[in-house]
């Protein structure tokens, strides 16, 4: 990259970088000098302090820097990679990593060798890309050994603590307070969507795998999202504008939140998917939209658990998945026959988000 050139108007420059004009109104500039700002990137001035009319006194450029002296006697120096990463004046919103799926994920997604993710940055950057991209990262050979988990969640953050403590056991029960204890089928859903923050991140490590059955089923909630919005706009409209309770309530904790099944960013685009038949308490919404409502949760539904839309595989002892909680869902297909024991627990994305960034600064 190369800054040809710069153009001065009224309140902005076009300052042109390898044949691309892009303009940066002056206040931007200002207020996003790199030389107001620490280390780790935090301001150094009050935004609203600036005065509205700053303006430079003087432009200069090198091939690889412009240089601006200010009317309120600040100098600056932007190099031509900051004024590229952060122009906004052709932005598209933010550079996406997600990849959408559906069965097809079957053969794209691959088992990370754990010993290799622990002792090789690049292999961990790899199997980290896979969650970024796909909501989903799968490990071969993690020990089946009782919180071995935790290592794992060592490697890129930290373990989410909730009323089911640090760590939560799935396994067949008797009189059981949750269908997950249970050896019956569990349609798929998000976790905790009762709880505000709800945890971003799941795993899930297979200690002993039942004799028979006991598949695990998920589904990309974002892509089917999007197909919810192309086949029944309407019915996407009503799960991205109206909020619905999600409720959970025991002897140690009484959990209520209200959210959309489907939320959007301010582009528009699928942020956030909660669905859980269970913890959806009774709704309360207009009368006249209740009936709307249930058909369209009924089409979302229909898509994400038709068969083209779900990844089936079997978690074999030593297998350990990881997956974003506000977009991948998951369940159990058909009924577990004989002993089954999975141990699991909760994380945070911007922990897993940091690692990951800090692996590609360094293992590209």
């Amino acid at each position: 990259m190369k800054l040809h050139s710069i153009e001065q108007n009224d309140t902005y420059l076009a300052v042109d970088i390898s044949g691309t004009v892009s303009r940066f109104h002056y206040f931007w500039l200002r207020d996003n000098c790199p030389d107001s700002r620490t280390s780790n990137g935090q301001k150094l001035h009050e935004t609203n302090l600036l005065s509205p009319d700053v303006h430079p006194t003087s432009v200069a450029h090198s091939e690889q820097a412009m240089t601006i002296e200010w009317s309120d006697g600040a100098s600056s120096v932007y190099p031509v990679s900051f004024l590229e990463n952060w122009q906004y004046d052709h932005a598209n919103g933010e550079t996406d990593r997600m990849v959408l799926w559906d069965r097809d994920i079957e053969n794209r997604v691959i088992r990370h060798d754990y010993e290799e993710v622990c002792r090789n940055p690049a292999s961990r950057k790899l199997w980290l890309q896979d969650v970024a991209a796909y909501g989903v990262g799968l490990l071969k050979g993690v020990p089946p050994v009782e919180e071995k988990i935790f290592d794992v969640v060592a490697l890129f953050g930290f373990v989410r603590d909730t009323n089911y403590g640090r760590l939560f056991e799935i396994r067949s029960e008797e009189n059981a307070s949750n269908l997950a204890y249970t050896p019956q089928p569990l349609s798929l859903h998000t976790d905790n969507p009762y709880r505000d923050p709800c945890p971003s991140l799941q795993l899930v490590h297979c200690l002993v795998q039942a004799e028979q059955g006991g598949l695990t089923a998920l589904a990309d909630g974002f892509h089917a999202a999007n197909r919810l919005r192309q086949e029944s706009p309407d019915a996407f409209d009503l799960l991205t504008r109206h909020d619905v309770t999600f409720h959970y309530e025991s002897e140690d904790a009484v959990l209520d939140n209200r959210d959309r099944i489907i939320s959007l960013d301010g582009a528009g685009r699928v942020r956030k998917v909660r669905i859980n038949n269970r913890s959806i308490a009774p709704l309360k919404l207009p009368f006249e939209i209740v009936p709307p409502f249930y058909e369209a949760l009924s089409s979302f539904r229909g898509i994400l658990e038709a068969e083209e839309s779900q990844f089936l595989f079997l978690l074999q002892p030593g297998d350990l998945m990881l997956f974003d909680n506000e977009r991948v869902l998951h369940g159990r297909a058909g009924v577990s026959v004989g002993a089954r024991h999975l141990q699991g627990c909760y994380a945070d994305r911007d922990g897993l988000l940091s690692t990951l960034k800090i692996l590609e600064l360094n293992h590209d």
